[in-house]
């Protein structure tokens, strides 16, 4: 005798069980599995909704039980969906290059916040990863004329793909090199912002498994998480327009350590400024001249 077929439910029902199984904490077992159904069959929510107790098709549910292992095994559900919003917005995420989350809007917040509606603003990205940080401030201020830098291949190819999947490619430079050596010191900027790598040697290995399938080069700061900073904030200075701002992410416990190096370096008007979890997030600092 056959078995019958299974449903969308029962399907659902099991992958939700299998999740509650595994050890991580990022994962919402009644979410994940849902989103990772809608994912392989290429339906909206209440399409499947609407089919849950009909048998499933054989080829979404052979996608979607591959779908379920990788996530059970620890690949994170933005590489395996090929995609993550953030904020308002849709990205193509890859493996090989970072995972943009919503904590790291507050650096756009932050420059937003710099930013007049009507003028026009020069802003470079340094290790612009996805390349969503740039295109969401492109998006926010249309007038900005905008450079996106990475050292990475992959990031630079990824971060053209999002760029032309929200149709700016022609507002955004991208250019792939180690920090400022693309841009040179001749091309002077109003904002120049940052996530750089700012995980310490002791924070790595503490990370969840999901996070250590993100590139380390993208995570790794150094002994103390403070090397990128150490580079970044003085060399920035010279490329800065007078009154011009740099923004930097940081790690939560990093925020007096990156303010004073704002500091011994001739920034002004240097503030600590939180994400929305109440956690130390950007450290923003000010060329200022009278």
């Amino acid at each position: 005798m056959n078995k019958p077929t299974p449903t969308a439910r029962d399907v659902y029902t099991q992958a939700c069980r299998r999740l509650e199984e595994v050890d991580n904490d990022e994962l919402i077992p009644i979410m994940d599995a849902m989103f990772l159904l809608r994912f392989c069959s290429g339906k909206p929510r209440y399409k499947l909704m609407m089919e849950f107790d009909e048998p499933l098709d054989q080829a979404v549910a052979a996608r979607f039980e591959e779908a379920l292992d990788r996530l059970i095994s620890y690949t994170p559900l933005a590489y395996i969906v090929g995609s993550v919003y953030l904020g308002d917005w849709e990205f193509k995420t890859a493996p090989g290059v970072l995972i943009p989350r919503d904590d790291s809007l507050t650096l756009v917040d932050q420059a937003f916040a710099r930013m007049d509606k009507r003028r026009s603003y020069r802003v470079l990205e340094l290790g612009c990863g996805s390349g969503a940080l740039i295109a969401t401030l492109a998006l926010g201020r249309s007038h900005a004329k905008c450079v996106a830098v990475d050292v990475d291949p992959l990031a630079i190819a990824l971060t053209k793909k999002n760029l032309a999947l929200h149709e700016i490619e022609d507002r955004v430079e991208v250019l792939q090199g180690n920090w400022f050596a693309p841009v040179g010191k001749r091309r002077k900027f109003h904002i120049i912002l940052s996530n750089p790598p700012y995980i310490s040697t002791a924070e790595m290995a503490e990370l969840p498994e999901t996070v250590k399938k993100e590139p380390t080069a993208a995570l790794w700061g150094g002994e103390d998480g403070l090397d990128c900073y150490r580079h970044i904030i003085p060399a920035s200075y010279d490329v800065l327009e007078d009154n011009g701002w740099l923004l930097v992410e940081i790690g939560w416990k990093q925020g007096p350590a990156v303010k004073a190096l704002f500091e011994a370096n001739g920034y002004s008007h240097v503030e600590i400024y939180p994400d929305e979890g109440k956690r130390d997030r950007v450290v923003a600092g000010q060329k200022l001249v009278v």
